[in-house]
């Protein structure tokens, strides 16, 4: 039996909506690795205060 077409559309529907979030997982890592490195310079080299 072949499967009706709603059903193979619904597989697409979710194959797509599957890669959209992944590319936004993808972004987010992206932020978070950049953001990582910005407050691990930060931390590593405080500004200097004159006591």
């Amino acid at each position: 039996m072949a499967s009706p077409p709603k059903q193979t559309e619904t597989e697409a529907q979710v194959i797509a909506a599957l890669r959209g979030i992944g590319q936004v997982l993808q972004q987010i890592a992206a932020e978070v690795a950049a953001l990582r490195v910005l407050l691990e310079g930060r931390l590593q080299s405080p500004p200097s205060k004159p006591n």
